[in-house]
């Protein structure tokens, strides 16, 4: 029985198996005009520049103005111009790109493909295209020529305007008052800038950039536009944010645009971003449908590492410049990235700060069918998770319940890894329920490991596999053959995480820096240690010492025939952070390093108010404080400013 039941099992799990590799193959024969990969990478750098120009993200007079500019500016320029005939590389040298304001208005009234094209058609007669250009030294000279020809024709409205980030525009005077009220058309387009002005929050991580991660994209892209013709409108299909990014930079090549959607679907493909994500909202019901539909299609997780939704942008903006100092910084015309670039690392100046590398991993466990049990016992079962290397400690533990309500159980865990971990091992286990259970002892009864290397080296960043339990007393439903587990992994590629620090009190020490102890005594040959500073050293994420921070907090020196040191005023507790580790000369006894990367110097004390306040040797000064209302738990409340000459930044 159970070698027919194995036998029915293989037989099955190959027709399924074909089925999905026959609708990957075809999903792969997908042809698209443009190079997405390339244009993901461009349209990266743009919406960086974009996220950094607060005024250009809702509904404020420099969207407004930008719209005007668009509009009777920019658009019956590009229609005389004949920007519909620049391709990659402009090699004519004719590409013409506006100011980047319009740029933005050009780019998000793209993401609506059919008032897009409706506009154009209107207008001009057909669509007006968007060069993809190389490189941003083609890009400038693109937009030079455009400045050169817009100067000449829109005398009364420049084509550089300086943008302020808090709002507006600066000593620049608009040809075109803004109406009262938006036309439809405006209002529509400032509806579309408010939504995609969040974007970038949800794709701004490092490894969106990397051409790995862009490629599988792109696969998982054309796998979307698969589903979305296998679907012929009966769901909203929704997609992740790797795949939306991909999709974006196809929409903004509007005319292959239309023409590879029309190829594929026999029409242009429209782009809905008016609804809200999130759970029980409509979205999200169409997301899981989305979900489903891929999971059928292509027998892999819809999910994705590093593509999921984050949530509602946050809120932390500066607080609005005060017009004295500093005016400068904050008005400026921006620039776009190169698609090269990399975010640097603020640290290189401390080489004894070691970088972490870590990967996001996402972990989709599902059971095939229902799950039963045919023996009397009463078992659990269960999954666990463990790294392959290192953190022997961390277990993730989850049980596959229950066994008649959820036909289909399943499992995700998304997680950030360092890569020192090498890897993960994913057991399913079983206990028993009764005087053998009580010994909290579990069965492995089927297992899986897999390396973050083998992950980064497999088609599209994933990949699919069963674990098979093959134990007499478990089978499935109905069908009389060993339950499978399906375990789909993603993974993103590897980026630099964030520095991970941990203080740890140490011995106390005079003003030379050298530990209180009769051994550094007797080689001072009992020479008095003048001063008292408290002491913490300074661990990095390998338990390494970074840096040693000195509090001081006494001066004077200690005798037997009475003298004591004496505590220091509060503007005299000077605080240094040295770099490097102690400089040990016997056992645990030794000195802090010389050399001084930042101090803090204790200003006048405001202890009725609550407040404390430190100057910084970079020029800042940190602030202290907590609510005067709050009398119990107040270390949970206690409010943190960081001020300077540009700097004024807030946390809670």
């Amino acid at each position: 029985m159970i070698c027919d039941a194995m036998d029915k099992s293989q037989k099955c799990l190959q027709k399924e198996r074909s089925h999905h590799e026959e609708e990957l193959r075809c999903a792969r024969t997908v042809e698209i005009s443009v190079d997405l990969v390339f244009a993901a990478k461009r349209l990266l750098c743009f919406l960086r520049t974009i996220d950094s120009i607060t005024s250009l993200h809702s509904y404020t007079p420099t969207v407004l103005r930008a719209i005007q500019r668009y509009r009777n500016c920019w658009m019956p320029l590009a229609a005389e111009a004949g920007n519909s005939e620049c391709k990659l590389g402009d090699k004519t040298g004719t590409a013409l790109l506006p100011s980047v304001d319009v740029q933005w208005v050009w780019h998000c009234h793209c993401l609506s493909p059919m008032a897009y094209r409706d506009f154009c058609k209107s207008k001009y007669g057909r669509v007006i295209d968007c060069p993809l250009l190389p490189d941003t030294a083609i890009e400038d000279a693109a937009r030079n020529r455009c400045r050169k020809i817009w100067n000449e024709r829109y005398k009364d409205e420049p084509f550089d305007i300086v943008l302020n980030l808090w709002g507006s525009t600066e000593d620049t005077t608009s040809a075109f008052p803004a109406e009262e009220p938006p036309v439809p058309e405006i209002s529509e387009l400032v509806a579309v800038i408010t939504r995609q002005s969040s974007f970038y929050y949800h794709i701004s991580q490092p490894y969106m950039w990397e051409e790995a991660f862009l490629q599988a994209s792109l696969e998982r892209y054309k796998c979307f536009l698969h589903i979305v013709n296998k679907s012929r409108g009966s769901i909203m299909c929704v997609p992740t944010y790797d795949i939306d990014l991909i999709w974006h930079a196809h929409q903004v090549s509007p005319v292959a645009y239309a023409r590879d959607t029309k190829a594929l679907l026999g029409c242009v493909v429209d782009h809905d971003d008016s609804m809200e994500r999130g759970p029980n909202t409509k979205l999200g019901d169409s997301f899981e449908d989305t979900t489903q539909l891929w999971e059928s299609t292509f027998g892999h997780p819809y999910e994705r590492a590093g593509s999921l939704y984050k949530g509602s942008k946050p809120v932390n903006l500066p607080a609005p410049h005060d017009g004295s100092d500093g005016q400068q910084i904050l008005e400026w015309v921006p620039v776009t990235l190169p698609s090269e670039f990399r975010l640097p690392d603020v640290n290189l100046k401390f080489p004894c700060l070691v970088p972490r590398r870590i990967v996001q991993v996402g972990i989709f466990i599902k059971s095939e069918t229902n799950v039963i049990n045919e023996t009397k016992q009463k078992i659990v079962l269960s999954v666990r998770l463990r790294a392959l290397q290192a953190h022997k400690l961390l277990k993730l533990d989850a049980a596959v319940v229950p066994f008649a309500s959820n036909p289909q159980w399943q499992k995700l865990w998304l997680l950030h890894c360092e890569m020192a971990t090498r890897g993960f091992v994913l057991e399913v286990r079983c206990q028993l329920e009764g005087c053998l259970g009580t010994l909290n002892q579990s069965k492995v009864i089927g297992s899986k490991e897999l390396t973050w290397e083998a992950l980064q080296n497999s088609p599209m960043l994933s990949t699919n596999t069963l674990i098979e339990l093959t134990e007499k007393r478990w089978v499935m439903e109905r069908k009389k053959y060993p339950l499978q587990l399906r375990l789909g992994v993603s993974i993103a590629p590897p980026v630099q995480g964030p520095y991970l620090l941990k203080s740890v009190p140490d011995r106390v020490t005079d003003d030379a820096g050298a530990m209180l102890s009769n051994l550094i005594l007797r080689m001072n040959k009992y020479e008095p240690q003048r001063g008292r500073w408290i002491s913490r050293t300074v661990l990095n994420h390998m338990g390494k010492e970074c840096f040693v921070i000195r509090i001081r907090v006494a001066k004077g020196i200690w005798r037997k025939n009475g003298d004591r040191p004496e505590g220091v005023d509060w503007n005299e507790r000077v605080i240094d952070v040295c770099e490097g580790g102690w400089t040990y000369v016997a056992g645990s006894i030794g000195y802090a390093p010389h050399k001084i990367v930042g101090t803090a110097t204790p200003c006048a004390d405001d202890l009725e108010h609550y407040r404390l306040s430190w100057h910084l040797s970079t020029g800042d000064s940190l602030v202290i404080s907590r609510p005067l209302e709050v009398e119990t738990d107040w270390e949970h409340y206690l409010e943190f400013r960081l001020m300077g000459s540009y700097t004024n930044l807030a946390m809670g």
